[in-house]
């Protein structure tokens, strides 16, 4: 890990997780995919959030893209 990229506790509507962040930059790097050049930035702890929904979403089996909704029969 760089030297200006810490480890920080981020506090999210009372629930804690770790995440990194770039002190010279002022990015964020998501703690499940790690820091790296290859690795997902992020400006803002809004982004950063987003992309952790995102990684729980799959954990628990939501699919990643929304299934279109089939037109009911209304009768007319």
């Amino acid at each position: 890990m760089a030297e200006q990229v810490k480890k920080v506790t981020i506090d999210y509507m009372g629930s804690l997780f770790s995440a990194f962040f770039d002190e010279k930059s002022g990015f964020y790097y998501c703690p499940l995919c790690g820091v790296g050049e290859d690795k997902p930035i992020f400006f803002s702890l809004d982004d950063l959030i987003g992309h952790i929904r995102i990684h729980v979403k799959r954990r628990m089996g939501v699919p990643r893209v929304a299934q279109p909704r089939q037109k009911q029969d209304t009768g007319e």
